[in-house]
């Protein structure tokens, strides 16, 4: 028996290095406008619910809260969103992004969007059938943030 061959023939040792990869590419594509995939995924968040909790990122990510924080105040460092307090529960912070972080969003989520439909010269459906895969093998697929979440209080607008 060949150990070598056995584990580089593992489940694990493909998806490891599947996603490594597809994360190079990633970065690749994000740091033409300045990005990470992570800063880039945050804004998609926060282009779809306008206003987010600093704690939801770290569940949606699957990152650390402490990380989570680090990310946005880089992220806030460099003008790409702004944390914003409730005017009711001044406890409560609330994440928004500015103009300059959508519009690199946009710009780098349409690099991503066409980096994944050439993704090593797999078929739009091979991609489709791979993402169902590994949706089936992730037990614990991060739930969305509710829909229905919204601030106590107006917020002003950045």
């Amino acid at each position: 028996m060949n150990y070598i061959d056995v584990f580089t023939n593992s489940l694990s040792y493909k998806l490891k290095k599947a996603q490594q990869s597809v994360q190079e590419d990633y970065l690749r594509r994000t740091a033409e406008f300045g990005l990470t995939p992570t800063q880039v995924y945050v804004l998609c968040i926060l282009r779809d619910k306008k206003l987010v909790k600093p704690s939801e990122f770290s569940a949606l990510l699957r990152i650390s809260r402490p990380s989570a924080t680090t990310l946005l105040n880089r992220m806030e460092r460099d003008k790409l969103l702004h944390r914003l307090p409730d005017k009711v529960n001044r406890r409560q912070v609330w994440v928004v992004a500015t103009k300059k972080g959508l519009g690199l969003m946009q710009k780098a989520h349409a690099s991503l969007a066409k980096e994944e439909t050439t993704l090593r010269g797999l078929t739009p459906a091979d991609i489709k059938e791979l993402k169902q895969l590994l949706d089936t093998l992730s037990s614990d697929t991060p739930k969305p943030i509710e829909e229905d979440a919204s601030p106590s209080a107006e917020i002003q607008e950045a």
